[in-house]
């Protein structure tokens, strides 16, 4: 990696945040229902080539996302990697909850940018469809025993290949759900954000150059646990002196709670580990 200078990492990085927020923009104008284009339950962002983590993502969406989306490509690079058919123009397109999942509302978006013939990175984009099928419109069923009964449940398929459409896909989709005709304009505003990025992609390669511009993104994705903690909590800053995170405590703590319909009242368990990290992960 080449090196870069702390000046022009500002200003890439600021172009690259720009990005991410203008596909966020494109889709909130385009989309057809209020839960995007009011409440902004969407996100965009660029992620790496290899293991799908987060590099870019933009500031406008909701937070949950910066968290999963990365999950989400890296089930699209799984996929990819064993159909071994990856191509610049692909799209795939899934909303299963058990891949970077939040719910089956949320319907993603994953493409390769390639520059030069080669992967790049990856562009993504999520917004929650007003209704992707289910027992009840909306897929808010608090009777549903099990995820089948919530929506149409779509595993990671190509939605488009070397940039054509796939026809089939869309008119499953558009069976699934009441309201075909805001899904449709959901999904146009989606592949709208995407083909922006990759034009403003284009634009910011072809002004810096690819070397650059990679430079960039792995020094950004390097520092990025020092970055973020320095801007938080005194503790956490703490911690990014010393150049590690850490766990606070190890063991586990149990919780439940109870979750009320007009059908029935249910418990819900739930208990979280913490595990102590290995020595060298707390080396500086």
């Amino acid at each position: 990696m080449s090196e870069i200078d702390p000046i022009t990492l500002s200003v890439l990085a600021g172009r690259m945040e720009q990005i991410a927020d203008e596909m966020d923009a494109t889709l909130f104008r385009a989309a057809f229902n209020p839960i995007i284009a009011e409440a902004h339950d969407a996100s965009h962002g660029l992620y790496h080539a290899v293991s799908g983590d987060t590099l870019v993502q933009g500031k406008s969406g909701l937070p949950i996302f910066v968290g999963v989306m990365s999950f989400a490509v890296k089930a699209v690079i799984e996929k990819a990697a064993k159909d071994g058919d990856l191509e610049d123009g692909d799209i795939y397109i899934f909303n299963d909850a058990h891949i970077g999942g939040t719910h089956l509302s949320d319907m993603r978006l994953v493409r390769p940018y390639y520059r030069d013939g080669k992967l790049f990175c990856y562009l993504a984009s999520v917004g929650h469809w007003h209704d992707v099928g289910g027992a009840v419109p909306g897929n808010y069923n608090p009777a549903a025993t099990d995820v089948f009964q919530e929506a149409f449940n779509l595993p990671p398929v190509k939605l488009a290949r070397a940039g054509k459409l796939n026809q089939d896909i869309i008119d499953i989709l558009l069976r699934n759900t009441r309201l075909p005709q805001s899904a449709m304009g959901d999904l146009n505003g989606q592949l709208g954000a995407l083909d922006l990025g990759v034009k403003r992609m284009d634009e910011l390669l072809e002004e810096y150059g690819s070397d650059t511009i990679s430079a960039a993104l792995e020094r950004l994705w390097a520092t990025a646990p020092r970055r973020s903690c320095a801007q938080n909590s005194p503790s956490c800053q703490m911690a990014a002196g010393k150049r590690r995170i850490t766990l606070i405590m190890t063991g586990s703590v149990m919780s439940r709670s109870r979750s009320k319909s007009l059908l029935k009242s249910r418990e819900i368990r739930c208990a979280l580990i913490s595990l102590a990290p290995p020595r060298s992960a707390l080396a500086p």
